[in-house]
């Protein structure tokens, strides 16, 4: 006679470009997609501060450079706004309880 078989729940672990395909249908800010914009901005900043460094501190890679860099400043602090604003909602509806 043989023992019953026991059912093993795995637990899927979705990938990157999943998790970023499921956010584009579910409202809100998504851990995943900001840190996959982050590596993205990291990734452009070092390829433009060398190429900066290379090219002898050309005035346009520079600029391209700033700017970058403040594009990734601003989203970042929209991001975090945006954040609070979606926390502070939910608190307010647990006050009025």
């Amino acid at each position: 006679m043989t023992p019953p078989a026991t059912e093993v729940t795995k637990v899927e672990k979705k990938g990157l470009f999943e998790e970023i395909w499921i956010s584009v249908f579910n409202p809100g800010v998504n851990d995943t997609v900001v840190k996959a914009m982050n590596l993205s901005f990291v990734a452009s900043l070092f390829s433009l501060g060398f190429l900066s460094y290379s090219t002898g501190g050309n005035i346009h890679t520079i600029i391209v450079f700033v700017t970058t860099a403040c594009l990734f400043v601003a989203i970042n602090f929209f991001v975090k706004e945006l954040q609070k604003v979606e926390v502070a909602p939910s608190t307010e509806s647990k006050k009025e309880d």
